[in-house]
């Protein structure tokens, strides 16, 4: 008979397709995925997965997410501290208000 209690938090794994690149006015790569972007910080050429994590890093958000080589979301921490930043988009390009 299988246990239904826990003694741990769940999983923390989510497999999407809702990830989307954007470029900054600075020209850096950023990834968004539900209104929060991400900085990209580590290739795993072994898993051929992609860190990225929260620009808010700097100030104590542990938000982070894993992306396969389909840009697939398989991990992450999506917890922010922080509310999602404001963008505009003017002639294609991504402009942090």
């Amino acid at each position: 008979m299988a246990a239904t209690e826990h003694d741990h938090a769940p999983p923390r794994f989510y497999v999407s397709n809702d990830v989307t690149y954007i470029d900054s006015r600075r020209g850096k790569k950023l990834l968004k995925y539900q209104e929060y972007t991400y900085n990209f910080t580590y290739h795993n050429a072994k898993m051929n997965t992609k860190l990225w994590r929260c620009p808010g890093r700097t100030r104590g958000c542990k938000a982070k997410i894993i992306v396969d080589c389909h840009d697939k979301v398989v991990s992450g921490t999506l917890e922010h501290d922080h509310p999602p930043p404001k963008y505009i988009c003017v002639n294609g390009m991504y402009i942090l208000l």
